[in-house]
């Protein structure tokens, strides 16, 4: 046993860390993994200048500690998230035998991230509409789909046309362009359909919207169209996934339980729907004010 352990340490002293990415990468397009495009971008950002060319053995959880401190000085949440690539890169390279011993990942010190809670306001979602609309489409239809539906930007991005069910309005969501890997099914609004049906007679392609400069056949990366729309709305701390934060915060608003809002946002877990919930607090007020009532203070008598 010591000689065959030695002989799997030996092999794995002349792998590289980038020899375990490629491994880790093949397996994950074989397994077609929705994140592969995100990780390939995060490894060769972050990862692969600093990390690639070292033994795959002498990185320890010294090494990844300084490594994940660098890039958290300037964006904690990306050190985190190459952090969690780097793990899952050695989890294989272990499950295949390809190394052994301890994952170096495993106990670095990750970035506390504070979660967002930024949503539109009634007034600002009018004015959203208004500056949404001097988009030309694809984009126009796009943004105003995600705030009809509430649904990821990936998945909206790449919507298609055999997956609609115009008949019962329900959105059909592959599993593929489901962050979770599991289909979705999302019941449409009547503003949705509308929108479909104004979008259908102009289809060129499978895709809901397309596009002729990406890859994939559809639209990709809604950057700039989303820079002119805030722009017009006159605000700079707005992100695009807000618009998913704003429809939870309303449903949470009209009094949907989590079940409901996990649903709705293509959660598997209601848990994952509440933090929602907490953006808008009417729904608790009022309930506390069911109770308080007639408990006010009353008025200091003089002299008291």
């Amino acid at each position: 046993t010591d000689v065959i352990e030695e002989r799997a340490a030996a092999r794995a002293a002349g792998v590289t860390v980038g020899e375990l990415y490629q491994a880790w990468l093949r397996s994950a397009k074989a397994r077609q993994l929705r994140t592969v495009k995100q990780d390939e971008k995060l490894w060769a950002r972050h990862l692969k200048k600093k990390v690639a060319a070292k033994g795959a053995t002498a990185l320890g959880i010294i090494e990844v500690q300084r490594l994940v401190d660098a890039i958290g000085a300037k964006t904690p949440r990306t050190a985190n998230k190459a952090l969690a690539l780097l793990s899952r890169v050695y989890s294989h390279a272990r499950k295949s035998g390809v190394i052994q011993g301890d994952n170096p990942c495993q106990g670095v010190t990750k970035f506390p991230e504070k979660m967002r809670e930024r949503f539109m306001l009634p007034d600002e979602v009018k004015t959203f509409l208004d500056a949404v609309q001097d988009e030309a489409e694809p984009w126009r239809g796009y943004f105003l789909m995600l705030l009809f539906t509430g649904a990821r930007r990936a998945a909206v991005a790449a919507m298609r046309w055999p997956d609609i069910d115009r008949q019962g309005s329900i959105w059909h969501v592959p599993s593929w362009a489901s962050k979770n890997g599991k289909p979705l099914a999302i019941p449409l609004t009547a503003e949705a359909t509308t929108l479909l049906e104004q979008l259908h007679p102009r289809a060129v392609s499978e895709w809901v919207f397309p596009s002729g400069s990406s890859r994939s056949g559809h639209i990709e990366t809604p950057t700039k169209p989303w820079r002119r729309i805030c722009k017009r709305m006159e605000v700079d701390d707005l992100h695009i996934h807000d618009i998913r934060r704003t429809v939870g915060s309303c449903l949470a608003a009209n009094g949907e339980n989590s079940h409901v809002l996990s649903k709705a946002l293509g959660h598997l877990s209601p848990r994952s729907a509440e933090p929602y919930a907490r953006l808008n607090l009417d729904p608790v007020r009022d309930a506390m004010s069911g109770v308080t009532a007639g408990w006010g203070p009353k008025e200091k008598a003089d002299g008291v």
